[in-house]
């Protein structure tokens, strides 16, 4: 691995602007170069339940009442992927947020809608550490993309309700697709301990659990807790 990847920090700024700006010529789309990189191959993983019945639940608003505007406004489920896979390239500012907003009023089963936007946009993430072919799940032939751009496009968050250590984001879906041994991805989910975002172009980027960050970091100031509402500590003003 290059030297310059391994202290590498994407800034979300910096990385939202380069996305809009480049080409996707200059993404990893026919490139099969790729470096060896250490992957955990856990076996006897089990599949994601994608929810194949197609079935939606009504969204529920305060104190778990329904919706009363009959339209759903957002998504809670993995942070920040519009701005990992659908960016757009080439797009205006003004129709990127179009994009986003439009996207946090959809459900799961509306995901091939976004499919191809996505598949193109990981293709030019899979190329900004210098490589190809080394971002998770990309495929050797065929179409690359596929596998991840459907992993995140379902944008739910997977539970182990079995186990009550939560301390591994996205815990069950790497388990799942053999990024981790069995067990070892715990509950999955998250909590406000955890950096969702890194964890997310790490993946994208280079096919790590950490590494590739947006430059943010955990507040110390404010304390959370993984035991008391709001688990949320105090607005730093």
């Amino acid at each position: 691995m290059k030297k310059s990847q391994e202290n590498l920090f994407v800034r979300t700024a910096a990385l939202l602007a380069i996305l809009s700006t480049l080409s996707l010529s200059l993404g990893c789309e026919g490139k099969d170069e790729s470096p060896q990189t250490a992957m955990d191959g856990g076996q006897g993983a089990g599949q994601i339940d994608a929810g194949t019945d197609g079935a939606v639940a009504m969204p529920l608003g305060l104190n778990g009442r329904p919706n009363t505007t009959g339209v759903q406004t957002s998504r809670a489920g993995r942070p920040r992927v519009w701005e990992v896979a659908l960016v757009g390239v080439g797009r205006t500012s003004e129709a990127q947020s179009s994009l986003a907003s439009t996207y946090l009023e959809k459900t799961p089963a509306d995901a091939p809608e976004y499919l191809a936007e996505t598949k193109s946009m990981l293709g030019v993430l899979d190329s900004l550490d210098d490589y190809c072919q080394n971002q998770w799940l990309s495929a050797k032939t065929g179409d690359r993309y596929l596998k991840l751009a459907e992993l995140l496009l379902d944008d739910r968050v997977y539970l182990d309700s079995t186990s009550g250590d939560c301390s591994v984001y996205m815990g069950v879906e790497l388990e799942a697709l053999k990024k981790l041994n069995p067990g070892s991805g715990r509950c999955g989910g998250y909590t406000p301990r955890h950096d969702p975002v890194e964890r997310l172009y790490s993946l994208a980027i280079g096919g790590a659990l950490g590494g590739f960050d947006d430059g943010l970091t955990l507040d110390r100031r404010v304390p959370v807790s993984l035991t008391e509402f709001p688990f949320l500590g105090f607005p730093n003003l």
